[in-house]
């Protein structure tokens, strides 16, 4: 998962996450008295392009499971013994909606969380 083609491919999701991340980072400095006020009012006043957010989701994809929580998409990537080794997969549950998963399983979480990110950005998308 390329963060910046599925935020252009999912416009709607996109300004969703924009909003969900930008109100993660307001309300951490809001409880922050050491942070000038000077420097969080320059925080509100700066807009987020797809290209900084999706920064964000390549390096750690693990902080859009919050956002898909609060919209009933929950993701989950459950490990599995394969051979001696620990292998991981996804499922992804909506409400009132069939749950969907991985038949193949990743060596590595984060694969199987951008995997699964991307299809959970894919709903949210549709959702809204």
């Amino acid at each position: 998962m390329k963060g910046l083609d599925v935020l252009e491919k999912f416009p709607k999701a996109a300004d969703a996450i924009k909003e969900f991340y930008y109100g993660k980072m307001i309300d951490t400095m809001s409880d922050d008295s050491t942070i000038p006020d000077e420097f969080k009012a320059m925080i509100r006043a700066q807009a987020f392009d797809n290209e900084y957010l999706a920064t964000f989701i390549d390096t750690n994809p693990r902080f859009l499971f919050d956002l898909m929580d609060v919209n009933e998409i929950i993701v989950q990537t459950p490990s599995v013994w394969v051979e001696g080794a620990v292998q991981f997969g996804y499922t992804i549950e909506r409400k009132n909606v069939d749950t969907i998963g991985s038949s193949e399983t990743y060596s590595y979480r984060n694969i199987a969380e951008g995997i699964a990110m991307e299809k959970a950005i894919e709903y949210l998308n549709n959702q809204l």
